[in-house]
């Protein structure tokens, strides 16, 4: 490598660190919420990605998932067509998807679920509200509606395969009184569908069968939620 070149890479390692610096600076300054979503989430693949430009991977990120929280909560496969991404960055946002919803629904403490309403509904939009396809969550409550169990069923696009049967068996073996059923519409729309009525009466029956009852059906959007106990459905 001649002398010049050598000296342009010097002075480009300058300026980029020079860059990271400042960004850094400028962050430590200000109140939270204040950085907008793409240099918050440049400033956080600092972190995973030591020399790179991550204002592209950035404002890529954004332009696709549409907010630095559907970028943490973005599912594996979608994350697995940005190129520019390694493995410390997938591993970071796993990370912080797993504490957020910590945050929401905390695994160390019983979660009771009259009072945290509000924070099971945002359990729900972040596990599935940002994804692109539909998931469905049973939540499994005791008789003083504590969360004691919960499972989630992954489907596809536009579909996810629910079997009542399985959902009352398994609140059988674990001694729930109640059951919470949640899931997601990509379109965004959470308007109940036919099916989406047809398998919560379903559900609700065959647990009724066995003296179980159906609590709620909440369906989500990344901004939104519906619950079918409050627009009397069920």
């Amino acid at each position: 490598m001649r002398q010049n070149e050598v000296d342009d890479t010097k002075v480009e390692k300058q300026d980029f660190l020079g860059h990271r610096k400042r960004v850094k600076n400028k962050y430590k300054r200000l109140d939270l919420r204040m950085l907008d979503d793409c240099e918050l989430l440049e400033l956080l693949l600092f972190y995973a990605i030591p020399r790179v430009d991550t204002k592209k991977i950035a404002k890529s990120l954004i332009k696709r998932f549409g907010s630095i929280t559907g970028v943490i909560a973005a599912d594996a496969e979608a994350m697995q067509y940005e190129k520019n991404l390694g493995d410390n960055a997938f591993l970071m946002f796993k990370v912080l998807s797993d504490i957020i919803a910590r945050i929401y629904l905390p695994v160390e403490k019983n979660v009771h679920i009259v009072n945290n309403w509000a924070s099971v509904v945002h359990y729900c939009q972040f596990i599935m509200g940002f994804s692109q396809h539909e998931h469905f969550m049973i939540l499994y409550l005791s008789k003083k509606n504590v969360v004691i169990f919960y499972d989630t069923i992954h489907g596809t696009i536009d579909n996810v395969a629910i079997y009542p049967a399985e959902i009352a068996k398994k609140a059988i073996v674990h001694n729930a009184a109640s059951v919470v059923i949640a899931h997601n519409h990509p379109s965004g729309d959470v308007t109940p569908s036919e099916a989406d009525i047809l398998i919560t009466k379903q559900v609700k029956d065959i647990l009724k069968a066995v003296g179980i009852s159906l609590y709620d059906h909440i369906i989500v959007s990344s901004n939104s939620y519906l619950s079918f106990k409050m627009h009397g459905i069920i």
